[in-house]
């Protein structure tokens, strides 16, 4: 861990931050933005330009009107988990994971899904160096709110980020930038407790 006298990301400045040090090879960059630098802010993530942006409260990038579906969230522990999805028919908590390769369910998911003897295993590695084994499963359909995900692989796992959010008993969903990058933008509205998508122009 070492001390830092500022960061600076665009025009945010944080100042007197303590921040931990990670090996190169694990964490994939120079550095990551954790929730604690996000609680405040609004993430604009445009997969057609490939870019992400933190935009302000009255940014015209982020009006409601840009966006096809507007799904509001619960908040828990700094995360926004949106609680009206459904996996193949099962009731599920799903948390948007722009950091996950993959989607993962955790146990009771598996469980519920009847997928426990998964043809395929995978070895999931974390931006720390952990490695946890995974069964490899597929959801036929997710659904939130308004919105269907067909076909999608699901990793099953008991991920420590399921502990961390409270969300091991019941059946729940970290889901990874694989289905992320199916809408042409997403908007993450920390303040506002809500997750915007917008469809691509061929999406019916």
């Amino acid at each position: 861990v070492v001390a830092l006298d500022n960061i600076q990301l665009g025009a945010r400045i944080w100042h007197g931050r303590r921040i931990p040090v990670l090996a190169g090879e694990d964490l994939g960059a120079d550095g990551v933005v954790g929730l604690d630098g996000l609680q405040n802010q609004r993430i604009l993530i445009d997969f057609a330009r490939n870019r992400l942006t933190l935009v302000e409260a009255d940014d015209p990038e982020l009006r409601l009107r840009g966006f096809d579906i507007v799904v509001t969230a619960r908040r828990q522990k700094g995360e926004l988990i949106l609680t009206s999805a459904l996996v193949d028919g099962v009731k599920a908590d799903v948390v948007i994971d722009t950091g996950a390769d993959i989607s993962v369910g955790n146990l009771a998911l598996q469980r519920a899904l009847m997928q426990e003897r998964a043809g395929y295993s995978a070895t999931l590695h974390s931006a720390t160096g952990q490695e946890i084994n995974a069964d490899i499963g597929m959801a036929r359909q997710i659904t939130i709110d308004a919105i269907r995900i067909t076909s999608i692989p699901l990793a099953f796992t008991d991920s420590p980020t399921f502990a961390a959010l409270n969300l091991q008993r019941r059946p729940a969903l970290l889901l990874g930038i694989d289905a992320l990058r199916l809408f042409k933008r997403i908007a993450i509205d920390f303040p506002r407790r809500r997750v915007m998508f917008a469809l691509p122009p061929e999406t019916p």
